[in-house]
């Protein structure tokens, strides 16, 4: 098998297998579409991007929501425009997130900071995003009233973070 050029590898979705193996990879948007493997799988990345040492760096200076924009460009290209993973972004992480140092190098990053004062507010919040964004483009398409789907939870970490999902 020839090998691809960089290039041509970040154009490309990248595809996501079950931890049962049992099933056939998909692309993003039928992982999150279909939530759990046909196997009863979770969905995991054939293989995580790379970033620089440099891109890392760059990192130093940027806004929390441009940072996630970066990372989960790698997961979600050719799938869901940059623009439009940008704006979720940005909608997602429009809160602040303090890092507090705590001795020389070595920094704590507040994730108690958000709406739900849980950590869980950091996937979550962003995970409803991409879903809708595949949902409302299905319905638009077929022309059907397909349900949205719910984000499970223990129920733990108290109310829903989804401002769209709260009493659905």
């Amino acid at each position: 098998m020839l090998k691809a050029s960089f290039k041509t590898k970040l154009s490309m979705p990248l595809l996501f297998q079950s931890t049962n193996g049992e099933s056939p990879a998909v692309n993003l948007r039928d992982a999150l579409l279909n939530g759990q493997a046909p196997d009863r799988g979770l969905y995991l990345p054939e293989h995580f991007p790379r970033l620089t040492s440099a891109e890392i760096a760059a990192f130093a200076g940027m806004p929390y929501h441009e940072i996630a924009f970066r990372v989960l460009s790698r997961y979600t290209s050719g799938i869901i425009p940059d623009g439009d993973l940008a704006a979720m972004c940005r909608e997602a992480y429009d809160f602040n997130i303090p890092l507090e140092k705590i001795h020389d190098r070595v920094f704590l990053m507040r994730l108690d900071q958000g709406p739900t004062a849980s950590f869980k507010d950091f996937a979550a919040l962003m995970m409803a995003r991409p879903e809708s964004h595949h949902i409302d483009r299905h319905q638009r398409r077929h022309g059907c009233g397909c349900g949205p789907c719910f984000p499970q939870s223990s129920g733990r970490a108290g109310h829903c973070p989804f401002p769209d999902y709260r009493g659905q």
